[in-house]
């Protein structure tokens, strides 16, 4: 089960008591009007399905005599029909009777089974269909001060399936999880509700609208999902305010600050709505705790009914005068991205209370609707790929309109960067008329909306009259065609809905709703408002209306408005963003053999659900099982023996403080490819033999003190790769590694720790210092020359830079270095670091340049990898301030991976880590908030110069790649992974493409880095050779440049052979430069990248020979004939915006090529 968590605490709950009974039902009277329940519409005959944490079944407003719902549905129950314990039931308790399930369900449906108290629930006479998906630790189950996680099954079909089942067809959901507003969950339920119309799912959108300045594109999933309704958080009544000033701004038409709000990332409307989820001033006082609602919040969105609408600034501080607040309003369109189309209003299209409906008195008159479909249902109006629907009806006079078209849109892609599959258009006409009135959301460009499968017409009564008289009607000269008016001043309109694309199916269903209102009561600007009774506010009916029968619409209304006015109320345990200075609480360790509810579920979030995470045995470990092992007699007396002993050696206990003192005994070999299979002593190795690539077993190590015995280093015959270099004398040191990781870090784990060069906190926190971090030696000197280049004067980046170098590398080439550092220093911000500390080489030198940076916030990027783009705007990406890092993507993914890293692989024990199904790292960037990141980085450090390099010598990790990942996850520290896999960019010679770049992508899924993973940036000619003897001359020549950096003088070779064959051997020629006249082949023509309608399960990156067409030897990534898979997309580079990069960075490395010339370095 995959799962995802949002970690509630009982304390965070709020008790249902009087008080907030009356505040609630007075928002909620607000809303649907106060005849609503007299007219007796209170969910009679209705099935509510809620998922949430749990339902305390004996609580009075719940308590029943049926208690065979565990088991099947029982649809004559009193309250609740099903009960499907999914995750537990350890949350639903004595000692919990308030929890955020129990919440939740009393408010929607509560009714007093005693009839001694009064029904807490706005449809006290619906039932439920209850989901339990919350989970408790199993050494506090059930009592109070528990946290609660969230565990939903992998398919999201099973969050609904067990309720609809029960009869349920209107669902709430109070939860959700940040990272991409379209998850694989959001993606899913998109198709479960596709396959199934007449569902209707509602779903709280969030509370980061305080994680950024403006709160925007802050939507959590899977409220982003198109087919759900998206509900935001707006205040209570007017009367909760009346302590407070500026009535103006705090009142029952302002948009809390906490509530998320949109785009979302395609750029689509949500929330859709807004409803109350403020309560002022109201906390209890009994066991469950207090509920803090916010009493000054910094931003509040204030929903002044269509153009009036706008964002005030509050100043933390508390709150100020009006007249300050109105000098910082910002107008806002409607509808926009904090309220959707505002706080639904029932009495806009229903009239409970019978008054006179006279035309005299507009104002207790239901405005007139027309709904499409009016039938039965399956018979929902569709329309083709192409074509169109003209719906015709009546607009009566002094009447505005509204016309609203819905579509339950097919799933899209988590990486598409539009999710919109099929795009219908509606727009208004007046019969005979020629001005055609858009949506809303239209863009300004094209007049319609290309991203929402909600699209809403607004027209005034004036502006339809104009339209049936013509465009000029006003003008002397107008030809005035009053065909489409009515003797009494109504207008024929007519609808049009026009499938624009519609290609994933034969028609596209939809649903219309057409509603107008009488003029004088809307609220413009001059509009006048008097409380709860004023007749307009904002509104929508088609989202609440869907596409149900016309019978039922009444009570879908209903129930609908009483789950948007609860939902937000319910969602207690609100995302607390850091703010850039804070530091995060990692809390302890995760461990793969002690794990919590709330650290799988911090895993699980990680884990890409459309990767294969359930791997049956590798073919590789069938093709080394042994003929003699399949043909082992069980009952031999040796196997037997050792199979009895093997049942003594007991797993080591690597989360326990205590330290031991170990020794290797022996290699224990297995059949099977299991370490966990027979026993096959007669291939039992000492502990300094190496052990074959392809066996199977454990090394068995002894505690010196106490005698006890221990499997450690447990093989799959795939376990590791053969260029391991695998021996059990590592045993020792390998079982105790995770408890050398967790002493490394224990200091780092402490608030008041902070990295090197990390300013200590004042009372005026300055702006973080951020800034790009690179590592140069010899061979990448002209590469970081091209990139720093590119970066200044092609990107115009002003971040400052710091390069860091190892002086013993760059001591034998003192003038290249010197000319280096004086074009840094006249570009202004770059200095140049030493790594002077002993051992730090090859990969080590990105951790400790990372660790002792003078920046705070650090961009590290590889000197061969180029942005095209100024990467400045990372820093203030959502991702990264809400985590304060983001990593990237390798090619590779479990299923398809060169580095082995895969369940079975031996790299999870030595972590203590369970195995997370996710794409590989590729570290060749990385952005890290340092001092929010300390003990990562510090646990990243001690991966990095552990000795023995375990990583390294049994080949369970590719140098640096990985490690960060590895050490965020170890922590369970927040990250975000880039969700767009890397593409390719290479060169094609005769049909045939030969991969040598990866690209990788923004949060945005825009291209943004080109990192070259072979032909580096040279800035020389290439050599070429006349015959195979220059190869040796040329490794000659490498050996002697490596040994003058280990301090030697001369080279040596033995034998008078191989100096002969050196001497005769012709010196190599140079290729011919490119027809630019620049030295280093351009090496990029074509860009292969994932298509994004595929599953993420389908990517897949090859590694090949192109030869003849490419050198021998060239490694190629990619796919060397394009355009044969479907899943993937080739473009032309010549039509890419950084079509231009290359040729710069060529000419660049080329002036910059005297660093090589210098530092003696040839060509490859």
């Amino acid at each position: 089960m995959l799962a995802f968590s949002l970690t509630l605490s009982a304390a965070d709950s709020v008790q249902v008591f009087r008080d907030f009974h009356d505040a609630f039902f007075q928002a909620f009277d607000a809303m649907l009007g106060g005849d609503t329940r007299q007219a007796g519409i209170r969910g009679n005959n209705v099935i509510v399905g809620i998922t949430d944490t749990g339902l305390y079944l004996y609580h009075d407003q719940f308590d029943q005599d049926e208690r065979d719902i565990f088991s099947s549905v029982v649809l004559s129950a009193r309250k609740v029909v099903m009960y499907n314990a999914w995750a537990n039931k350890a949350d639903e308790s004595e000692s919990i009777t308030c929890g955020h399930g129990t919440h939740v369900a009393g408010l929607l449906a509560g009714s007093s089974s005693s009839g001694q108290h009064d029904d807490l629930g706005i449809a006290n006479k619906a039932q439920i269909a209850f989901m339990d998906i919350g989970t408790q630790s199993d050494t506090c189950a059930g009592q109070l001060n528990c946290a609660v996680s969230l565990a939903t099954p992998a398919d999201a079909s099973d969050l609904l399936q067990s309720q609809m089942d029960a009869g349920a067809t209107i669902f709430s959901f109070s939860w959700g999880t940040p990272g991409s507003d379209y998850s694989a969950q959001a993606r899913d339920l998109d198709k479960f509700i596709h396959e199934n119309p007449n569902v209707l799912l509602i779903v709280a959108a969030g509370n980061s609208g305080e994680s950024s300045t403006t709160g925007q594109s802050t939507i959590s999933s899977p409220s982003g999902a198109k087919n759900v309704i998206s509900v935001g958080a707006s205040l209570n009544s007017a009367a909760s305010f009346t302590d407070f000033p500026c009535p103006d701004i705090f009142n029952e038409r302002t948009v809390a600050s906490f509530s998320s709000a949109g785009p979302t990332t395609d750029g689509r409307l949500k929330p859709d709505v807004v409803a109350p989820g403020y309560i002022s001033g109201h906390a209890s006082s009994n066991r469950c705790g207090s509920a803090s609602l916010r009493v000054a919040p910094r931003w509040l969105v204030e929903e002044r009914e269509q153009k009036c609408n706008r964002m005030a600034a509050l100043p933390a501080s508390g709150v100020v005068s009006c007249t300050s607040l109105a000098s910082d309003a910002i107008d806002v369109t409607y509808p926009d991205m904090y309220q959707g189309y505002g706080k639904p209003n029932l009495t806009n299209i229903v009239n409970f209370s019978g008054l006179d409906a006279s035309a005299n008195n507009s104002r207790t008159n239901p405005p007139s609707l027309y709904f499409l479909p009016n039938s039965t249902e399956g018979s929902e109006p569709s329309v083709g790929h192409g074509g169109e629907v003209v719906i015709s009806f009546t607009v009566a006079r002094d009447v505005d309109l509204r016309a609203t078209l819905v579509w339950t849109d097919p799933p899209g892609s988590t990486q598409a960067s539009s999710q919109l599959q099929h795009d219908l258009d509606l727009v208004v006409r007046v019969r005979n008329g020629t001005q055609k009135f858009g949506p809303l959301t239209a863009d300004s460009n094209t007049g319609r909306d290309s991203k929402n499968n909600v699209e809403m017409v607004q027209v005034s009564y004036q502006d339809l009259v104009a339209a049936a008289r013509g465009s000029n009607a006003s003008s002397s000269n107008a030809t005035i065609d009053d065909s489409a008016l009515g003797d009494d001043g109504e207008i024929i309109v007519e609808a049009v809905i026009y499938g624009r694309s519609v290609l994933l199916a034969d028609t596209q269903a939809f649903a219309f709703v057409a509603s107008s209102s009488a003029i004088g009561s809307t609220s413009g600007s001059a509009a006048t408002t008097n409380g709860d009774d004023s007749f307009w506010s904002a509104w929508t009916v088609a989202i609440i209306v869907g596409s149900s029968p016309l019978r039922r619409w009444k009570r879908l209304l209903l129930l609908s408005c009483a789950l948007y006015t609860s939902l937000v109320l319910f969602w207690l345990a609100r995302d607390k963003a850091n703010d850039d200075d804070s530091v995060y609480d990692y809390g302890r360790f995760i461990s793969a053999v002690d794990l919590d509810a709330g650290q799988v579920s911090y895993l699980h979030a990680h884990e890409d659900r459309e990767l294969q995470s359930e791997f049956e045995f590798a073919t590789l470990e069938f093709e080394f099982m042994r003929p003699t092992n399949v043909s082992v007699e069980k009952d031999d007396p040796e196997i037997a023996e050792a199979e009895a002993h093997a049942k003594t050696v007991k797993t080591f206990p690597v989360s326990e403080t205590k330290k031991r003192t170990l020794r290797c005994i022996n290699w224990r070999a297995t059949d099977g490819c299991n370490p966990h299979g027979l026993r096959l002593p007669s291939l039992d190795e000492p502990c300094n033999k190496a052990i074959p690539f392809g066996a199977s077993g454990y090394c068995e190590v002894q505690d010196k003190d106490t005698g006890e015995r221990f499997r450690v280093m447990q093989r799959y015959c795939s376990s590791v790769r053969d260029t391991a270099r695998f021996r059990c004398s590592d045993a020792w040191d390998f079982a105790v590694f995770p408890q050398k990781a967790r002493d490394a870090v224990k200091t780092a784990l402490n608030r008041k720790f902070v990295l090197p060069n990390i300013a200590q906190k004042t009372t005026n926190q300055p702006e973080p210092r951020d800034g790009i971090v690179m590592v140069v030696y010899p061979k990448l000197l002209a590469s970081a020359y091209a990139t720093i280049r590119a970066v200044r004067e092609l990107l115009d980046c002003r971040l400052p830079i710091e390069l860091w170098f190892r002086p013993q590398e760059m001591k034998y080439f003192p003038t290249a270095f010197a000319q280096l550092q004086q074009w840094s220093q006249d570009s202004n911000s770059i200095t140049f670091r030493k790594i002077s500390q002993p051992g730090v080489v090859g990969f080590a030198t990105k951790v400790f340049a990372i660790y002792h940076s003078s920046f705070e916030r650090v961009l590290f990027l590889d000197a061969d990898n180029t942005p095209v783009k100024d990467p400045t705007f990372l820093f203030e990406s959502q991702e990264f301030v809400k985590t304060g890092a983001v990593f990237w993507p390798d090619f590779w993914h479990p299923a398809r991976t060169i580095f082995n890293i895969q369940p079975h692989s031996l790299l999870w024990e030595l972590l203590d880590l369970p195995f997370v199904s996710m794409f590989e790292q590729e570290s060749g960037q990385l952005l890290v908030d340092r001092r929010r990141h300390a003990a990562p980085l510090e646990l990243v450090k001690f991966f990095a110069f552990h000795r023995p390099n375990h990583f390294d010598k049994m080949k369970l990790a590719h140098g640096d790649k990985d490690l960060f990942r590895f050490a965020w996850l170890k922590l369970g520290a927040p990250f975000h992974m880039i969700t767009t896999p890397p593409a390719v960019a290479g060169k094609v010679i005769n049909n045939s493409f030969c991969g040598m770049t990866m690209v990788q992508y923004d949060t945005q899924g825009d291209a943004l880095f080109l990192h070259r993973n072979s032909h580096k940036l040279m800035g020389v000619p290439r050599r070429k050779a006349m015959k195979m003897n220059a190869a040796a001359l040329r490794r000659a020549r490498n050996k002697r440049l490596r040994m003058q950096m280990a301090k030697a003088d001369r080279i040596t070779v033995h034998g008078e052979g191989p100096s002969a064959e050196l001497e005769d051997t012709p010196s190599p020629t140079l290729e011919a430069p490119e027809a630019d006249g620049y030295p280093d082949m351009a090496i990029w023509t074509h860009l292969s990248s994932f298509n994004n309608r595929s599953r993420r399960s389908d990517y897949y990156i090859g590694t090949y020979n192109a030869d003849p067409d490419f050198e021998k030897g060239q490694n190629c990534y990619g796919k060397r004939y394009l355009n044969q898979t479907q899943h993937f997309v080739t473009q032309e580079f010549a039509n890419l915006s950084y079509a231009r990069l290359e040729s710069e960075l060529r000419r660049f490395a080329m002036e910059g090529a005297q660093f090589y010339e210098q530092a003696g370095i040839t060509g490859r």
